[in-house]
């Protein structure tokens, strides 16, 4: 990346723009790092470590990888004993670096890692010349130079060397006393051989290399083919984890989840007979052409395991042979429908287009779902996809009659309606060919109440972005007008003005008074501009505009302002302040001289761009039980700076719509209809004096102003009111939108409320995410899907924050794989995450382990108090860590989870209570046979990733005088010196090995080496039981973590005694099988003990039925 690669070579550069691009496009990225590099910094999904040297050489830095980082090195001698492949690519410019210079004038000296102050220059011809990284050459340059060259001498091995020999220089190989790391040796030879290079510049010597430097060039062209090879296979290796990692990424998306998902195998849908099951309709409307279409939609329902019936909608009868149903024209559509209503022939009716796809376990859930409601007619969640752009999360949250009626193509076509209901109309209930479902909708809203129209909280189809035809749009028009007559649902605004009652005590009948509060700032020229426009651009007639001047020493604006209250002192009243800039207490002030129903705050920024804003704004505030009342604000760029604001999951808050154009559609139509909004941007809002009083106003705590405004709205919210926000007034804002602290330090007290409020935002569906950008699929949809919660499942929230030891992992392992058998549902998390996401997990059980601050423990108690949810610690670590002594002084947990006794008794002693001692299970099946018979040189492996420093020392020792019996196979980090007497070593990463990790190697034994030691208190026989279910017999540790009746030869921990057992170990656990028959039975009886006690854990916790 924005690297500046030779203009000769034809290699492009990856630009931080198309970086960018392939990460939004979710191509994963394959990231590939010299040694010299630590960690991954691209955060790329697949890396790849070319190592040019060993670890550390070069920079003394460690490369800090992953499990599952791919290894390749460029010479064998690098790789030592780790079993990766290499690739050495042929670097060596062999047409620049020839021997074509027979003229050779030049002694030279190559310098780089070597210091020049260790160089004894006394030993080496007086008219040496250095070659040092100091002032470096271009490569033809270099060439240049090499050519000249008699000689070149080198303390070091280095690539340069074979440049030299290309050109027809010998290389003389030295060495000095403390560096010889870096010297030229028979091992760094291994791959190119020693031709070109002297141990010495004596003549004889140097005429006998002169001769043989040839044959590199030869080994080089040889080397290329091979190396052509180890490309291909780099290039299949890296695709292969690209693949892999994609897979991974699909998986975790909503579309991967919603086309995978399965449902469990104890729900309900599976204990109903088929007559049980509601009969299913669903009508699928198909163009002509759309054949295609079709066949997928049928597709979809096909694979459903619930039968369903089908009729296709069209003009023309599709060339394609259904199954099962039938074809009816699309102008006899309506009245074969009333036929089948007023016959009875199904319970529920769902229309759908040609192309939509029915997502994975919908018919389960759905009809799940049907048989326990009441309602009659279902609003079910969508995906909707877009050409070229991310699929569109179309979530239901609360029915919002204003916003559905706005746009009934997106949210009320394709509702699942009951026939109960459409009899219940009439035979004149099916009155447009177009908007039929609408229509259906607005008349049961209207006979039945709009309690019987929900939500069906679960995605039930994926289709195309929803179009409105223009036959459509002018049904819908007439659909609307005669609800709104129905429901006398809307009144225009002059119909609110005439219709409205005076003011009690006055006799006013142009409405209710609108007090306009305006805080008079220290500009001039903002307030003036603020008050001509308003005055210029106000059609609501019954309005007071009420200036807060406060203590300021502008004299030009307070003598402004003196003269504006003379004018008309009725309609524009001064309110002088002695305070200094406080605008919560001035705001709060100006109400108590306020004579209005209504108070609009108005900010000196805003600019008007229409004439009817204000009643744009009133015709929302009349309505009943109506608090606040925001209006579209744009900038003066026609973009929108404020739809509304979303409080995030932080107590952070975001503006709805931000940056779209003014008359964008985005956000489902969200942006063009009136819709319920819980919060709203304060510099121009609408606030009725009942909410307000309700509210007790500011609260004057607040000196900032914004969080004060949503802390008004938030209470307004608990005492009842609704808060609508209208694209029908558009006010313009010549400066930036609010911005919030964070929310929840500010409304502190409030913050356990706050927080359900915001998690169950009526505009806002709880399936959306409060982490990622706005209104797209939440991070976790899987924990809240439906059929889960159907068939009972729990949610299970593991949070071990900055701890990656093996017992965790091992605790994650078995609860994932309780997860994966759909007994729950299972979540990880390696940090804290936001209290508004735990909240809408609604876990039964929260376990924690590792570092979790003392802030975050506050949150978790903030959560205890608003849920039911028991908190259990996980204990992985040393007893003595101050952050276990602060968990057990603090009463909070509802108990301990523990890996081993010793810790079970240590809590004990602390009069800790309901303390689960896990099962040391693996969730394997049982073990049949151990391998019969072991060769004379056994392949052994040893795991030593989580081998103490003492462990270590003592595996050192019996590596040294064991090489020559054993055939070692290391797993994870190896000392450099065990390179000697290992055959091989595989770098796996922390975390639990897999049988399938093992298979490949060929194993013959397993040996567990485990000093008796405080490193290796808590220590148990897992690795035991994991090479046990390899089938691999076991040479352990003869300590008390292997005091047990499962199979293993016991060793004391001395070095003749493991010399001698391993040294006859055929013979050895020959003898041993012989005399412990019962040892794989009794083993077996273990693991089925574990499991019971595993499966008997969670039941005891409520978590598994």
């Amino acid at each position: 990346m924005n690297a500046k690669p030779n203009p000769a070579w034809n290699t492009p550069v990856l630009s931080d723009a198309q970086f960018n691009q392939h990460n939004a496009q979710g191509i994963p990225i394959i990231a590939i790092y010299p040694e010299i590099v630590s960690g991954n910094p691209l955060k790329a999904p697949v890396v790849v470590r070319y190592m040019l040297n060993r670890e550390g050489v070069m920079n003394g830095n460690l490369i800090e990888s992953s499990r599952d980082d791919l290894f390749f090195w460029y010479r064998q001698e690098f790789a030592g004993k780790y079993a990766d492949p290499l690739l050495r690519l042929e670097l060596y410019d062999l047409e620049l670096f020839c021997n074509d210079n027979p003229n050779k004038d030049l002694t030279l000296l190559y310098l780089n890692r070597i210091p020049e102050s260790r160089v004894d220059f006394t030993k080496l011809p007086a008219d040496i010349e250095i070659l040092s990284m100091r002032n470096p050459l271009s490569l033809e340059d270099l060439a240049v130079k090499l050519k000249r060259a008699r000689v070149l001498y080198s303390f070091e091995s280095s690539g340069t060397n074979a440049l030299a020999i290309l050109c027809g220089c010998p290389v003389v190989a030295l060495s000095i006393k403390g560096l010889e790391k870096y010297a030229v040796t028979a091992s760094t030879l291994k791959d190119t051989g020693a031709a070109g290079y002297a141990w010495d510049d004596h003549p004889d010597s140097l005429k006998g290399v002169r001769e043989s430097m040839g044959t590199l060039r030869e080994k080089m062209l040889d080397r290329r083919s091979l190396a052509n090879e180890q490309l291909v296979f780099f290039i299949a290796q890296t695709q292969r984890q690209a693949i892999l990692k994609e897979s991974e990424r699909k998986k975790a998306t909503l579309q991967g989840w919603l086309t995978s998902r399965t449902v469990p195998p104890h729900h309900p849908i599976f204990q109903l007979d088929r007559a049980e099951f509601p009969r299913f309709l669903i009508a699928v409307h198909v163009n002509k052409g759309e054949e295609e279409k079709l066949r997928q939609t049928l597709a979809s329902i096909a694979l459903q395991t619930q039968q369903v019936t089908v009729l296709v909608v069209g003009e023309v009868e599709p060339q394609l042979k259904m199954a099962e149903g039938q074809f009816v024209l699309k102008g006899n559509y309506l009245i074969t429908l009333a036929a089948q209503v007023e016959q009875n022939t199904f319970d529920w009716l769902h229309n759908i287009p040609a192309g939509a796809t029915y997502v994975a376990g919908a018919f389960a859930t759905l009809l799940t779902f049907i048989r326990d409601t009441s309602a009659l007619a279902l609003c079910a969640d969508e995906v909707w996809h877009q050409q070229g752009n991310d699929d569109i999360a179309a979530f239901r949250a609360a029915i919002d009659w204003d916003l559905y009626c706005h746009a009934p193509h997106l949210y009320l076509k394709r509702s699942v309606i009951s026939r109960k209901g459409i009899a219940a109309l009439g035979k004149q209930a099916l009155r447009y060919d177009e908007s039929y479902e609408f229509d259906l909708l607005c008349q049961l809203n209207g006979a039945s109440g709009a309690d019987t129209i929900v939500i069906y909280p679960d995605v039930l189809i994926q289709l195309d972005e929803p179009q409105c035809s223009q036959a459509e749009a002018i049904e819908n028009e007439q659909v609307f007008e005669a609800y709104q007559q129905l429901k006398s649902h809307r009144q225009s605004t002059n119909d609110v003005i005439e219709s409205l009652n005076p003011i009690e005590g006055t006799t006013d009948n142009r409405g209710p008074m609108v007090s306009v509060i305006l805080l008079a700032g220290n500009e001039l020229s903002l307030i003036e501009r603020a008050i001509t426009g308003f005055l210029q651009n106000n059609s609501w007639p019954n309005v007071e505009i009420i200036i807060v001047n406060h203590a300021h020493k502008n004299e030009a604006l307070n003598e402004w302002i003196a003269g504006l209250a003379t004018i008309d002192p009725e309609t524009i009243r001064v309110l002088q302040l002695p305070i200094a800039w406080n605008p919560v207490a001035l705001h709060n002030a100006a109400i108590e001289k306020a004579r209005g129903q209504f108070f609009l705050f108005l900010d000196n920024q805003i600019l008007f761009v229409m004439k009817n804003w204000l009643p744009g704004l009133m015709s929302m505030a009349i309505q009943p039980n109506v608090a606040c009342v925001g209006p579209k604000i744009i900038g003066t760029n026609e973009r929108i700076i404020s739809a509304g604001v979303f409080i995030g999951p932080h107590g952070n808050a975001g503006h709805i719509g931000a940056g779209e154009h003014w008359q964008s559609s985005a956000l489902a139509g969200r942006l063009l209809a009136v819709r319920q909004q819980r919060f709203m941007d304060g510099h121009c809002l609408l606030v009725s004096r009942e909410s307000w009083v309700e509210a007790k106003g500011l609260d004057d705590h607040f000196m900032d102003l914004a969080s004060a405004e949503i802390d008004m709205m938030f209470k307004m919210q608990q005492a009842g009111f609704i808060s609508l926000w209208t694209p029908n007034s558009i006010v313009a804002l010549d400066g930036k939108a609010r911005s919030y602290v964070s929310l929840y330090e500010s409304v502190n007290t409030k913050k356990l409320a706050l927080i359900k409020l915001c998690h169950a935002d009526i505009g806002y569906s709880a399936r959306h995410s409060v982490e990622k950008q706005n209104f797209t699929s939440e991070e976790h949809l899987y924990s809240h899907w439906l059929a889960d919660k159907q068939a009972g499942l729990q949610v299970v929230v593991f949070i071990n924050v900055d701890n990656a030891d093996l017992y965790s992992q091992r605790l994650s392992y078995l609860l994932n794989k309780l997860h994966l058998q759909r007994k729950i549902s299972f979540l990880y998390f390696q940090e804290m995450p936001s209290l508004i996401t735990i909240a809408k997990l609604k876990p039964k059980i929260m376990i924690l382990s590792g570092d979790v601050s003392m802030p975050d423990a506050e949150e978790v108690e903030y959560f205890k108090k608003m849920t039911e949810c028991q908190l259990y610690y996980f204990i992985s670590d040393e007893l003595k860590s101050a952050r276990l002594s602060r968990w057990v002084n603090y009463k909070l947990l509802d108990g301990w989870l523990v890996s081993h006794c010793k810790q079970q008794r240590w809590l004990e002693t602390k009069k800790q209570k309901n303390i689960e001692l896990l099962p040391m299970f693996f969730l394997q099946s049982s073990v049949t046979e151990l391998s019969a018979a072991l060769p004379e040189r056994p392949r052994v492996v040893c795991d030593a990733r989580d081998l103490s420093s003492s462990d270590r020392k003592l595996l050192t020792e019996i590596l040294a005088i064991t090489a020559d019996c054993i055939s070692w196979v290391i797993l994870g980090d190896i000392n450099p010196e065990w390179n000697q007497w290992i055959d091989e070593a595989h770098r796996m990463k922390s975390g639990l090995l897999a049988i399938e990790d093992i298979e490949p190697l060929h194993i013959d034994l397993a040996v567990i080496i485990r000093t008796n030691n405080e490193e290796n208190r808590f220590k148990d026989a897992f690795l035991q039981r994991f090479y046990l279910s390899c089938g691999l017999p076991i040479f352990c540790s003869n300590v008390e973590s292997f005091d047990n009746h499962w199979p293993a030869v016991r060793v004391k921990n001395q070095v003749a005694e493991w010399r001698r057992i391993l040294s006859s170990s055929a013979i050895v656990w020959k003898d041993y099988e012989k005399r412990h028959t019962d040892d794989i039975k009794l083993f077996n009886e273990d693991t089925a003990c574990s499991e019971r006690y595993f499966e008997a854990l969670w039941l005891r916790l409520g978590v598994t039925n």
